[in-house]
């Protein structure tokens, strides 16, 4: 069913394939995960070529605003899939961030990164 969270989620699988060179094998939608034993889902991560987590993207509803409490969901998530970089998105807003495993700490990026193979 395409739900207003469904909408944002096609249109960053389309935006990450079609506009950015993404490989679409290396996309994973809505994958399941085990958080504190509660069953979560991922809405998008892209595994790097050696299947590695890449890219965490998590969707909201676009009348849902990215705040403070979308950002702590989104890290719980990646803390558990240790991605390199975590975007959110209500398909309006966007926050781009890059995990800095040396510093433990998260860096706001201006840019989507480069998909994660080389030319």
């Amino acid at each position: 069913m395409l739900t207003p969270e469904e909408w944002v989620r096609q249109h960053w699988i389309y935006f990450l394939v079609e506009k950015n060179q993404y490989p679409k094998g290396l996309l994973v939608s809505e994958r399941g995960l085990i958080y504190n034993k509660l069953q979560k889902r991922t809405d998008i991560l892209v595994r790097n070529q050696e299947g590695a987590p890449y890219l965490l993207v998590e969707c909201k509803a676009p009348n849902v605003p990215i705040n403070q409490k979308t950002v702590d969901q989104a890290v719980l998530y990646h803390f558990k899939l240790k991605s390199n970089f975590l975007i959110l998105s209500n398909g309006f807003s966007h926050i781009f961030l890059k995990y800095d495993f040396s510093k433990n700490q998260f860096l706001q990026e201006k840019n989507l990164p480069k998909a994660p193979f080389s030319h």
